[in-house]
């Protein structure tokens, strides 16, 4: 467990996940930004990663009270090793270190193991998403960030050291994991706000996700400058309380949350998808 400074390890986790998920942790390690925060925990075969369970501690506001959770991710098997109970030895491993060290644990699971966590005492969880249409109202006055750009990466390593704007539940200290984002999976998701803040956001057909928006750009504002001509819908990656002109639904992703310990604030809100490992 905890070994991203052994190369031989890293790499080999890095080529499952990479083979299992099409993801890769290697620009993030090498550019310093890989932490205490995302604590691997795998079962190793000589120097070769065969399954992995990974943890990363968190600490939340949730509507002005301070919750410390455990995200479990990154929960895979090579195909030559599976069926044989790997998954289920890390993950006893893991309750067993840190029972009594957190409010809660909670996962995303996708469709194929829905039967698998309840036997580890995770309950299937619910949350909402908050969502409006736009009437061609979009502006596309923001404008991309360049997240290879080491000051772009000192500027959103920064972000999460105050509240996101508007949010009423957001990560403390998310700057690293907005960092694998930005080096990753969401490289040219950010943007430039006119009036100074950032974005994160993503597009899919006539859909503008807002995943999150720091800086003084209101709510409105912020989706103004990023919806384009064809944007229809908006959809907000985090929760906020008093959001005018949204409405509420069930989130309806692919993935299914799993929880255990006190999460009495859900479904009446979401895990920020900044926060999603």
């Amino acid at each position: 467990m905890g070994y991203r400074q052994n190369d031989a390890l890293r790499q080999s986790l890095n080529a499952l996940t990479e083979a299992v998920f099409g993801l890769s942790f290697e620009g993030w390690y090498r550019a310093g930004y890989w932490g205490e925060g995302y604590i691997p925990y795998s079962v190793v075969e000589g120097e070769r990663v065969v399954a992995n369970v990974s943890v990363s501690p968190m600490e939340f506001w949730v509507r002005g009270q301070r919750r410390r959770y455990l995200q479990l991710g990154t929960v895979e098997t090579h195909p030559a090793c599976r069926g044989q109970g790997l998954s289920a030895r890390l993950l006893r491993r893991v309750l067993a270190d840190w029972k009594g060290r957190c409010d809660g644990l909670f996962l995303f699971a996708n469709p194929s193991v829905l039967d698998f966590y309840p036997k580890f005492g995770f309950v299937r969880a619910e949350e909402q998403l908050l969502f409006r249409p736009l009437c061609g109202a979009g502006e596309g006055t923001a404008r991309p960030l360049d997240t290879s750009d080491p000051a772009v990466q000192r500027e959103l390593f920064s972000l999460d050291e105050g509240a996101p704007t508007g949010a009423d539940i957001w990560q403390v200290g998310g700057g690293p994991l907005c960092l694998f984002y930005a080096l990753g999976p969401l490289q040219n998701g950010f943007y430039r706000l006119p009036r100074g803040g950032v974005a994160a956001a993503t597009f899919a057909g006539e859909t503008l996700t807002l995943w999150q928006h720091w800086g003084p750009d209101s709510l409105n504002e912020a989706v103004a400058a990023l919806a384009g001509p064809a944007t229809r819908r908006v959809e907000l990656g985090f929760w906020r309380d008093q959001a005018p002109g949204f409405a509420p639904i069930p989130c309806a992703g692919e993935d299914a949350l799993f929880v255990q310990g006190d999460f009495d604030w859900l479904p009446e809100g979401r895990i920020p998808l900044c926060s999603h490992t």
